[in-house]
């Protein structure tokens, strides 16, 4: 019998880049066609982006505007990342130790300045957490407030002690927004992010779908005396299926990248959602795990917007629309909204 009403309720957003739109609108039909709060919010790459601006306000109907003006004040490329020409020359200079090598094809200064502008520490109303990867250890490390989730992540490798003081090496609250910037920065577009003598990019190289900090963020709700009804909610934005690329949309170097990605994050994201559904058939008594379903929700197809082109307003409009049928179908054919 449940001690509550309520539902403890996990949000997990996976990465995408452009494509995060679908992410946007999947949470406007939520807000309009139910009374859903949630109690912990993750996510990695663009769903990173996307949790920082939602945690920082007491409930999901004030933080989606803040996170639309966003969206819709990106009216390009060059509001999230410049440079972007891939000539022979800049190619080659990525795999040099010349002086005029670079770590990256684009320049991501102004996505840098927009997180910088709207995300504040001591504004954080919610459990949430990032991930990010270390280049220099190779190891994946978890970004958030809450201690239970922090101090669930010990493994063996790490170089670097993360804490919540407010000041000194590895404080989580000093660098809040490098953190968010490094787990958006796709290694080879984006710039390493360096913080505390570590170079770190974006989280989905180890982590496409953070749901294991979900689970430490519900285990941790166990233990501090919920024993209510709980439930993860995953919102990804590539389908059950990846389509096939036809020969003529792998023509430059940044389709093919962004191509390489899209099968990575896919492959990531399947196996993840797999291993959570097999983790909650297992007897969670002897395997020390809890049993908390996970809900995913997802496009249909293949959204036809490449995860670097913000230019394509008209697509991202489309895709912010496909958002919020697919919530939509979700709601109507799975669930009763509470």
């Amino acid at each position: 019998m449940s001690n509550t009403d309520r539902i403890w309720r996990a949000l997990v957003l996976s990465g995408g880049g452009a494509k995060g739109e679908f992410q946007l609108g999947a949470l406007e039909c939520l807000r309009d066609r139910t009374n859903w709060e949630f109690d912990f919010l993750t996510g990695v790459s663009v769903g990173a982006l996307n949790i920082a601006i939602l945690a920082q306000n007491d409930r999901l109907s004030d933080g989606l505007p803040k996170l639309t003006a966003i969206w819709d004040s990106i009216r390009g490329n060059r509001d999230v990342y410049k440079g972007g020409s891939i000539a022979i020359g800049a190619l080659l200079s990525l795999f040099t130790r010349s002086s005029i090598a670079r770590d990256q094809i684009f320049d991501s200064s102004p996505i840098r300045d927009l997180i910088q502008r709207n995300v504040r520490w001591d504004d954080f109303k919610h459990g949430f957490s990032v991930g990010v990867t270390s280049l220099t250890d190779g190891m994946p490390y978890t970004i958030t407030n809450l201690g239970p989730v922090l101090e669930a992540k010990p493994r063996n490798g790490r170089t670097l002690s993360l804490n919540l003081e407010a000041e000194g090496t590895g404080s989580i609250p000093a660098k809040i927004a490098a953190f968010i910037l490094a787990s958006a920065s796709m290694p080879l577009l984006f710039p390493p992010v360096e913080i505390y003598g570590h170079k770190f990019v974006d989280g989905g190289v180890r982590d496409v779908t953070p749901l294991s900090s979900a689970f430490d963020a519900a285990k941790a709700a166990v233990s501090s005396g919920w024993y209510g009804d709980m439930e993860i909610l995953v919102i990804s934005t590539a389908p059950a299926t990846l389509p096939v690329a036809p020969g003529n949309e792998l023509d430059s170097g940044r389709e093919i990248i962004g191509r390489a990605l899209e099968i990575m994050v896919h492959e990531i994201l399947t196996n993840d959602v797999a291993l959570a559904t097999a983790l909650n058939e297992l007897n969670y008594a002897q395997h020390r795990f809890i049993r908390v379903p996970v809900h995913h929700v997802r496009p249909d197809a293949d959204l036809n917007l490449g995860t670097l082109d913000f230019n394509d307003r008209e697509g991202r409009s489309r895709v912010r629309h496909l958002g919020y049928v697919a919530m939509g179908k979700y709601l109507e054919a799975d669930r009763i909204a509470a």
